[in-house]
């Protein structure tokens, strides 16, 4: 099911058909729907020239004047029409689609520009669609959704919200869009838009998941065409994933105990387990797709037994044997399909308890949610729009290998005197030996379900084998405590690619997060809860994110606090908060050479559509998803903590002095946000801008200066703006009282 869809401004030129029909046989398009036609009357001989042969069906709507017009176009081998409806801004062709189940209605849509006009139109598709069928409604609906599908022109939050709750109403579902961000241009003003997409009922999505949006350059209008297709490619194989309900099989747990029991390796703790663990999964693979064939053929074999019998039940009396025998059978079948529930419920990564659901469909639906909104359909790739499946996977192989890649072989160090030290009774806390009972707490602290790294098992199966795993797991941690290192691939995980826009066309739009292995986890807990214990002592009171103690609001309290003393005795001031560029991701591991053990072993591979690619070696960057990363990645920051509190000292830099003995405030952070604060003075933003590039060169953390803002109190707009100009940085919104809100707005939401 190929669908074209182009706002044409206009088809009596020549060109314009001819481009058309070009597009048609390049994309191999069966049903074309054009807004705009402005031609009062389209013969067939018209149409036939826009279609490139007579096997053509077409449905039209007249223009009003000089303005609209829509035309339908398809070929009737492959959809077979059984009914039309047009009125002035929608066509409406409904029938059967070539190896498509049930019935098919495709609305093309010219939407009005005005709002009243624009809700008439949405209450008249609302009461039109019914709830049967697969639905698919496309065209130019002249409105966005969101605010930032506009650039550079004005945005309607109640057009916007109208047409959301249209959507909502209707049961409707917006695929990806790849290639471009937007889809209209108006050269006037330079102004960008997003006014054209498919929107389709769930039936749809269920029946072809796989399909997605593409954006095709505009040539011959001021909108891009875009093309709905189902995408049928091979990505490869899925990584191995241990699925809870096995443990409810006896014969799984004998194959299990034999496994995890027969193995003999050699080597150091670390090496034999990482070898244990692959021989297991080999051997719980083979069980797996014998134990598949078998249980799927008795399902089947089940369901037509308990069929039978209710319909031997309902022609004659059934002896209280075959009444035992039909009872018997009904259980099986209800456990085998619970079992297939409590596998879909893991794939769907939801809470039983908060969103639970006895109706397989409800997962079924969670699940193809996730694939939807995740699945990479193509990526532009040095300009050009490439789908095939090796070709993206090795730009993301290439493209992560080079990010995670330290590009200074030799950085400077910051000096040391100034940073907080442990007590020596904390130093001997940290020295104690980690004992059974700690290593049994960090895993029973552990959710059951998720199965996330390269090793695949579950904490579910360790928990309910802990008798016969616990000694492998416990001289493998004794070992990294010795030895403060890991063999090559304990310590790989996944990197999952979760979209951070919502038409994402390249893999800067995607943000990685690590997905690491059980049993490297069990080891980051340990330090992580080990850390903890520690951290506050070392890390400055600045610093408001994963302290226990310290809270998100902290540092908006004290920075409201700050602004209202300069307000009272009229203060000049300056608030600069930055934007490091992807912080995790850029942290030099020399800064952190006390956790190199933990580091240095770092392997992962990318998830591209659930197929891992080759693997890469990490030189840099502490990864999203490790328990241990937030922690030392405070630590990191802590350098910057250190040296502003060294220029506060040498007069280099003017905080703020709050009266009645309080404290010098110069800067507040929360992990990877961070806030200065100080007395209006050119130098000392300018000293503040030659210190955050110097921890760039030392810690490898950059300051995106294009996404940091410059606020001023008790200053002129101009001046703002000036000093913005010399910082690099932009200029924030006019002081009042949501400033606070604005400036912490990431954050705030993620504490509600």
């Amino acid at each position: 099911m190929n669908i074209l869809s182009i706002n044409i401004r206009g088809l009596s030129q020549a060109h314009k058909v001819e481009w058309i029909r070009e597009l048609k046989n390049k994309q191999k398009v069966e049903f074309i729907g054009v807004q705009e036609t402005h031609v009062a009357i389209l013969s067939k001989e018209d149409v036939t020239r826009c279609w490139g042969n007579n096997d053509l069906d077409f449905k039209v709507a007249q223009p009003q004047g000089k303005s609209g017009g829509l035309l339908c176009i398809w070929d009737p081998k492959t959809f077979i029409k059984s009914n039309t409806f047009s009125s002035r801004y929608f066509i409406a062709v409904s029938g059967q689609w070539s190896g498509f189940p049930g019935n098919t209605t495709l609305v093309n849509i010219y939407a009005p520009q005005t709002i009243t006009d624009k809700r008439e139109l949405w209450k008249e598709l609302l009461n039109f669609k019914s709830s049967d069928g697969n639905w698919v409604f496309f065209g130019d609906f002249n409105v966005v959704r969101k605010k930032d599908e506009r650039l550079n022109s004005a945005f309607c939050k109640y057009s916007a919200a109208d047409f959301n709750q249209f959507i909502i109403d209707a049961g409707l579902k917006e695929f990806k869009m790849g290639r471009m961000k937007y889809t209209y241009y108006r050269e006037e003003g330079h102004k960008f838009s997003k006014i054209d997409r498919f929107l389709v009922c769930s039936n749809f999505i269920g029946i072809q998941p796989s399909s997605y949006v593409t954006a095709l350059p505009r040539l011959h209008s001021d909108h891009s065409l875009i093309v709905l297709k189902p995408v049928q490619t091979d990505f490869g194989p899925p990584p191995f994933r241990f699925f809870n309900s096995w443990v409810l099989n006896a014969e799984f747990c004998k194959e299990f105990t034999e496994a995890w029991c027969s193995f003999q390796g050699y080597g150091t703790p670390d090496i034999i387990l990482k070898a244990k663990l692959k021989f297991v999964k080999d051997r719980i693979q083979k069980w797996k797709k014998d134990e598949s064939k078998n249980k799927s053929g008795l399902l089947t074999e089940l369901k037509n037994k308990v069929n039978d019998m209710e319909k031997v039940a309902k022609c004659r009396d059934i002896s209280e044997d075959e009444r035992a025998t039909w009872r018997e059978d009904k259980i099986k079948m209800l456990e085998l399909e619970s079992i297939a529930k409590l596998d879909l419920q893991q794939k769907a990564k939801i809470k039983w308890l908060i969103d639970g659901d006895e109706n397989s469909r409800f997962f079924h639906g969670s699940i193809q949610k996730m694939s939807r909104k995740n699945k990479i359909h193509g990526l532009l790739i040095n300009g050009a729009w490439e789908v095939k499946p090796e070709a993206i996977k090795l730009e993301a192989f290439q493209f992560f290998a080079y990010k995670f890649k330290e590009k200074w072989p030799i950085r400077p160090l910051l000096i040391r005197k100034t940073f907080k030290q442990l007590s020596i009774d904390q130093v001997q806390s940290l020295e104690l030996p980690i004992t059974p009972e700690e290593i049994k707490n960090v895993v029973w602290r552990c959710g059951n379900d998720k199965a996330l790294g390269p090793d695949g098992f579950t904490f579910k199966i360790i928990k309910e084998n802990w008798d016969i795993i616990s000694g492998d797991i416990i001289n493998f941690v004794n070992h990294f405590e010795h030895h403060a290192s890991l063999a090559k691939g304990c310590n790989s995980s996944f990197i999952t690619l979760v979209p951070k826009v919502r038409d994402p066309i390249s893999l800067a739009d995607y943000r990685p997060i690590s997905l690491i292995g059980s049993m490297y986890k069990i080891i980051a807990k340990i330090l992580a809860t080990i850390l903890i214990s520690v951290i506050g002592s070392v890390i400055s009171d600045v610093q408001s994110a994963f302290v226990p103690g310290r809270n998100i609001l902290d540092a908006p309290l004290v920075i409201n606090e700050t602004v209202s003393w300069a307000r009272q005795f009229k203060k000049k001031l300056f608030l600069l908060k930055i934007d490091f560029e992807k912080a995790f991701d850029c942290i030099n591991w020399n800064y952190l050479d006390s956790v190199m053990g933990c580091l240095t072993s770092s392997m992962s591979l990318v998830l591209v559509n659930g197929s891992p690619t080759n693997e890469f070696l990490i030189s840099q960057g502490v990864r999203q998803g490790d328990p241990l990363s937030p922690f030392l990645f405070i630590i990191a920051m802590e350098g910057l903590n250190v040296a502003i509190n060294n220029d506060c000292r040498n007069s280099l830099n003017k905080g703020i002095k709050l009266p009645n003995e309080g404290p010098l405030i110069s800067h507040l952070s929360y992990a990877d946000d961070a806030i200065f604060v100080g007395e209006w003075c050119s130098e000392s933003t300018k000293n503040l801008s030659r210190i955050l590039k110097c921890f760039h060169i030392s810690s490898g953390l950059k300051v995106s200066f294009l996404k940091s803002r410059l606020f001023g109190k008790g200053v002129s707009s101009q001046e703002i703006q000036r000093m913005a100009r010399v910082l690099g940085c932009l200029e924030g919104p006019i002081w009042g009282s949501s400033w606070c809100k604005y400036v912490f707005k990431e954050k705030l939401t993620a504490y509600n």
